[in-house]
């Protein structure tokens, strides 16, 4: 089963940033349509908005402690192993770990307008809400594909099929899943 990619911790990664990309669309969605408003749309629009806000407050600390406790401490492990010449991939991933720190903070805002956009006749401030998206796309994206260029690839060279295997196992521990489950677009890895 190691070699299935169902049960491949990286992989499971990849699919919680691109479910997270497609949030971040949907956010965008909302913000364009603002500007129309009308009964119909401010019921989707709170609808989506809270289900939006439901899987980032779910999903978003899981996918934390995914990286921070499953993945990122096994990679720094092996790249110790390997030895001085793995420095730089040391650096860059004590980098991408510290990212991590600011997810809560750069979310909290976004979080807050989403909540507002969910509550019947609450106002929202667009500038705010259009400042807020702006934060987590500079914050999010750019960490996404850094650790997908990089930090990702050091992973599948450094860690054996049975310890990404084992990071998958626990990432679908953290949301309940056990051996048969796959990732689906409803449930991210």
């Amino acid at each position: 089963m190691p070699n299935d990619e169902r049960y491949d911790g990286v992989v499971l990664l990849i699919e919680y940033h691109d479910q997270v990309r497609r949030r971040l669309a949907e956010i965008r969605t909302i913000e364009a349509d603002l500007e129309v408003g009308g009964a119909d749309f401010w019921e989707e629009a709170r609808t989506l908005a809270g289900d939006v806000l439901d899987f980032m407050d779910t999903y978003g600390p899981l996918h934390e402690q995914d990286e921070t406790n499953s993945l990122l401490p096994r990679l720094i492990n092996a790249l110790r192993r390997a030895g001085d010449d793995q420095s730089a991939s040391l650096q860059l991933v004590a980098e991408m770990d510290e990212e991590h720190v600011h997810f809560r903070e750069v979310w909290a805002p976004l979080a807050h307008d989403l909540a507002l956009i969910a509550t019947p006749d609450a106002v929202l401030s667009r500038r705010h809400f259009r400042d807020s998206i702006a934060a987590i796309e500079a914050h999010y994206l750019p960490h996404f594909e850094r650790e997908e260029a990089s930090v990702f690839p050091l992973a599948h060279q450094w860690l054996s099929a049975n310890e990404r295997h084992e990071i998958a196992l626990e990432i679908l521990g953290r949301r309940g899943r056990r051996h048969g489950a796959t990732a689906d677009p409803d449930t991210p890895g």
